[in-house]
């Protein structure tokens, strides 16, 4: 009878601490979940979305997740979202599950859990260099278009009549800008 009371016993503790290993672990998590950046009041926040409603701010989940298993692992939350996909694989994927697990099945919903229509969406990765290549095209093209037809017909030259006694008592006549008149 002993044995039975201490395997139950042995059975209970071990669960409880089989979640907290399998959570550390990277166990699958109780529910899908997205990625995405949004904005909160002026502030941008990664976020773990779930149901297509809520929105997880992963900073404070993290911070929280830490303060309630402080034997656990560190992990520090990414910068930005490009981050996150770099580290993904080595640290925050495990630690992503955790989250999602400990929030899916937390009643009340936390604090750091918000509506996704309290939100703002923003571009999840933001580039180092945004390049316009095509912003002005269409102005571009009609310019080019307009400057190929200027070269297609030439414009034709203006000769000045010469005088009738080539070299005798030629005219002289001033061009704006020239230092010397030049003859005709």
């Amino acid at each position: 009878m002993q044995r039975i009371i201490f395997a139950i016993i042995l059975a209970a503790a071990t669960s409880g601490g089989y979640r907290y290993v399998a959570a550390q672990a990277g166990a699958a998590p109780r529910e899908p979940f997205k990625l995405g950046t949004f904005e909160r009041g002026g502030r941008p926040l990664i976020g773990v979305v779930l149901r297509d409603t809520q929105v997880v701010d992963l900073a404070e989940a993290n911070a929280a997740f830490e303060r309630r298993n402080a034997a656990g692992a560190k992990v520090r939350t990414p910068a930005d979202m490009n981050e996150l996909i770099e580290r993904y694989d080595t640290d925050l994927k495990a630690r992503l599950y955790a989250i999602v697990n400990d929030v899916a099945g937390a009643q009340p919903t936390p604090q750091y859990v918000y509506a996704m229509k309290d939100l703002k969406a923003l571009p999840p990765v933001r580039p180092q260099v945004i390049l316009n290549a095509g912003g002005n095209y269409e102005e571009h093209a009609q310019g080019i278009a307009q400057e190929q037809r200027g070269r297609a017909a030439p414009r034709p030259r203006r000769r000045r009549p010469r005088s009738p006694h080539p070299g005798s008592g030629s005219a002289s006549r001033a061009i704006p800008g020239a230092r010397t008149p030049i003859c005709s």
